[in-house]
């Protein structure tokens, strides 16, 4: 064997080799200070591993082999540097990223953006059917009708999209079904959606106008950088808001929400950082981050508000949290996307794909103050969770012959009424640039 073969063998040997080796051997817990030797700090990279025993049958069915092969995978010597390293270049010197499916679209001035968000922006969402939105309102008007029978309300909360805020940020390739004046222009069906909700009297907060009118008084980005989300201090206008307009229908005064102790730094809390951490890069996010207290002025017990229930997506966390930090109300159900999970405050409980059966409802719907049915402006012409939401409630609440009914299909753009035999759904493929 020649020298240079050698020498090639003895490097494969060592780059593959003692890297999978030591990587089994430190399988163990490690000091937060050497995690980096394994993958255990990548979000998003890892997955559950399930074990297979080297037998006869999982031999000849390549179980053993799939598992072998994964858990070295999983565990090799310096995983995560490399991927970081290759990450790093990438988002530097190409604009790039790999991670998540390449769901993370980089945007102007390293502004960062999910790809459903930046389709709904450039137009290349589907629009919803003829009808779709005062069928929607409809069902929305008779939902409060009920819940106003049991002593309840219902509120819809509008929120943002980080597009509406900084439109300036977003790639040229989302632009170019756009005209000129688009981006500054009001989205039909958001301003549809308005209409149908104030002409019905349904109680509405509408936090993409609040947002829009109040981020210039903060000292820092409403939507950093590095997030997808609102930052707690700018969804803290549509919380209030939502108290305000929960006094009006209820006739009483609820608790001012306050934020004090303003402070900047370089630390993010989760939501203001979680598409950056997702790039799994090698430096730490540099964005400026406000952190406030959130206080009610009112202290006495009398000021704060029974309970909520919300209904929504992502965004309403940011909305919770701001309540449930300034204790303004005393008890709050999240079901995110309706069925996705249901956490409660502030027994901080969490139940993971709920039975639709046995949701509370008598303590979480028929006895809260108000249901809070939360829609981002991205999916306004398909909200799924809403009627999801209203065929749930229509079933449990109402008697039989006064049931709404959706289509089975979560994918559906489809108006929420009484499907007829054969009626056909509406499902169109989102078609937007990836390069």
């Amino acid at each position: 064997m020649r020298v240079l073969e050698k020498v090639v063998l003895l490097s494969f040997l060592v780059l593959l080799g003692v890297p999978g080796i030591l990587g089994l051997a430190l399988n163990g817990d490690l000091s937060p200070r050497w995690k980096w030797l394994r993958s255990g700090a990548l979000q998003g990279a890892r997955h559950e591993l399930k074990a297979a025993s080297l037998t006869r049958k999982n031999w000849f069915h390549t179980a053993f082999q799939d598992y072998a092969t994964a858990r070295a995978n999983d565990t090799f010597f310096g995983r995560e540097l490399l991927i970081r390293s290759l990450n790093e270049v990438l988002y530097r010197g190409f604009g790039k990223s790999y991670m998540s499916n390449e769901a993370i679209i980089i945007g102007k001035r390293h502004d960062l953006f999910e790809s459903d968000y930046l389709a709904y922006f450039g137009h290349f969402a589907p629009a919803a059917p003829d009808g779709f939105l005062e069928q929607l309102t409809d069902g929305i008007a008779l939902l409060r009708q009920r819940f106003r029978s049991l002593g309840s309300e219902v509120i819809v909360v509008i929120t943002p999209s980080k597009t509406t805020l900084y439109p300036e940020d977003v790639p040229d390739r989302f632009r170019t079904r756009l005209g000129k004046d688009t981006p500054t222009l009001v989205p039909t069906g958001y301003r549809r959606l308005i209409q149908l909700l104030q002409q019905k009297r349904v109680p509405l907060v509408d936090g993409r106008a609040l947002s829009l009118e109040r981020v210039h008084d903060l000292p820092v980005r409403g939507f950093p950088k590095t997030g997808t989300h609102w930052t707690y201090s700018l969804a803290c206008f549509t919380a209030q808001a939502l108290l305000n307009e929960l006094g009006t229908l209820k006739g009483a005064r609820y608790p001012l929400i306050e934020q004090r102790n303003p402070r900047i730094d370089h630390s993010p809390e989760w939501v203001e950082a979680d598409l950056f951490y997702l790039l799994n890069l090698l430096e730490r996010p540099r964005d400026r981050y406000l952190h406030v207290d959130f206080c009610r002025r009112d202290t006495s017990p009398e000021g704060r508000l029974g309970s909520l229930t919300f209904v929504g997506g992502s965004f309403t966390h940011e909305i919770i949290e701001v309540l449930e930090r300034a204790k303004a109300v005393r008890q709050i159900a999240y079901y995110n996307y309706f069925d996705v999970f249901v956490e409660h405050w502030p027994a901080q409980s969490l139940i993971q794909r709920p039975d639709i059966a046995q949701i509370p409802w008598d303590h979480d719907f028929r006895r809260t103050d108000a249901v809070v049915l939360e829609m981002n402006e991205s999916v306004i012409e398909n909200p799924e969770h809403v009627g999801r939401f209203i065929k749930a409630a229509s079933e449990f609440l109402d008697p039989p012959q006064a049931r709404l009914s959706i289509p089975p299909d979560a994918n559906a753009c489809t108006p929420v009424v009484l499907l007829r035999a054969g009626q056909k759904q509406v499902n169109e493929s989102r078609k937007f640039p990836t390069k």
